[in-house]
């Protein structure tokens, strides 16, 4: 069996820069080791496993990269009795899809060979599972890791997948040839260090999670995203906001919330005439206010008379005072009073009461804003906060 150690420093400088983001995984970096799997089938009662490629922080506070080869498929106990000894000195494992593939495939191998699994008593992080709610609001085509990498602005050396190795491994058991030994560690050791990149992806999930509990682009069924994964408490982001001015008297209310981690890339997206942008640790909503006039729509619109020359509804029971020839029965087109205000768009299906509209064949919701509640932080915090689950992280989206 073939042991190959490496400083993470040496696969990819850049990835300690994820590190701060890292370090909330867990209490204490020592506790942590990444790992990926390298096996020759999908199926473990029918391939074999040749590699584990770990990463962990020393007591000298560097970060190793750790690989175990079988040369042989018979090394194959060998293989998992180090790296179960290697594990058993730390208490949360970090891995992309593994509780998908890597961790089913070797408990198996591990129960094959009558040995303990080691699985089952340590805490175990999904970066794939914690991540892949991302993919609509990323406009992402996949959420493999090598594609994952490069949207975050990594081109590997290593050019192959673990499908391909397949081969190139059968040959290396064959030929011995340092060439082909070089292609099967690279592609694991990059796989590993990559990891280290990927953690940055949990800036927008941290994000996505402090919006509140019923934010959608969240899946339900990983248990990793309620650990201590993310730096925000659920419904824990605090927005200010502030009004706008432009050169045509326009005017928008722009709403910013420091973020708990930098995003690795800045985002944009507009829905209708709201925009949201992630850049950095700040997050921007933008939403254009309405100062004017607005119409307020009455229900059971059977029970009022339009007035033609004031342009607006009023209740049959009050009409006594108007003669017959200057009203006459309200349709629900026109049956409305008009009030003038500061106004603020509202995702469908409206919240805040009374909505008023621009005309009946206006889709937008309006509330109207008071100055209490241009004043009030509480209720602008939670319009942005509902603002942005509805429109841009809702499952449609």
């Amino acid at each position: 069996m073939i042991t190959d150690e490496h400083t993470l420093a040496e696969i990819l400088p850049s990835a300690q820069d994820g590190l701060e983001e890292y370090l909330r995984l867990c209490t204490l970096a020592e506790d942590v080791l990444f790992f990926d799997i390298e096996t020759t089938g999908f199926k473990a009662s029918a391939s074999h496993l040749y590699m584990v490629g770990c990463a962990f922080q020393d007591k000298a506070g560097a970060w190793k990269i750790r690989q175990y080869m079988s040369v042989r498929p018979e090394e194959e106990a060998k293989l998992l009795r180090s790296f179960r000894e290697l594990l058993s000195h730390f208490s949360v494992l970090v891995h992309f899809n593994g509780n998908r593939f890597d961790i089913p495939y070797m408990k198996e191998k591990y129960e094959q060979y009558g040995l303990p699994s080691p699985f089952d008593t340590i805490a175990s992080v999904d970066i794939y599972q914690d991540v892949r709610g991302l993919r609509k609001f990323l406009n992402l085509s996949h959420m493999n890791q090598k594609f994952l990498e490069v949207f975050l602005g990594r081109q590997r050396e290593d050019e192959y997948d673990g499908g391909r190795l397949i081969a190139v491994y059968r040959k290396f058991c064959l030929t011995g040839d340092d060439g082909l030994l070089h292609l099967l560690l690279l592609h694991n050791r990059e796989d590993v260090a990559g990891m280290f990149l990927l953690i940055r992806m949990y800036a927008y999930t941290d994000f996505f999670r402090s919006l509140g509990p019923d934010t959608a682009v969240l899946p339900e069924d990983t248990p990793a995203v309620e650990n201590s994964v993310s730096g925000h408490s659920s419904g824990s982001a605090r927005f200010r906001a502030e009004i706008s001015e432009h050169p045509d008297e326009t005017f928008d209310l722009i709403f910013r919330c420091t973020l708990a981690s930098p995003v690795p890339v800045p985002v944009t997206r507009q829905h209708g005439s709201a925009l949201l942008m992630l850049k950095d640790k700040t997050a921007s909503l933008l939403m254009p206010l309405w100062r004017g006039d607005m119409l307020y729509f009455f229900e059971n619109y059977r029970d009022y008379y339009y007035l033609p020359e004031e342009d607006r509804a009023i209740h049959k029971s009050v009409s006594g005072y108007v003669g017959r020839p200057y009203r006459k029965n309200a349709t629900p087109q026109n049956c409305y009073e008009h009030v003038r205000g500061v106004f603020l768009p509202q995702p469908q299906p409206a919240v805040y009461q009374p909505v008023f509209r621009k005309s009946y064949e206006d889709s937008t919701a309006w509330l109207k804003l008071s100055r209490e509640d241009l004043a009030n932080g509480e209720f602008l915090n939670d319009y942005a906060r509902l603002v942005i689950r509805t429109l841009f992280l809702s499952p449609a989206r």
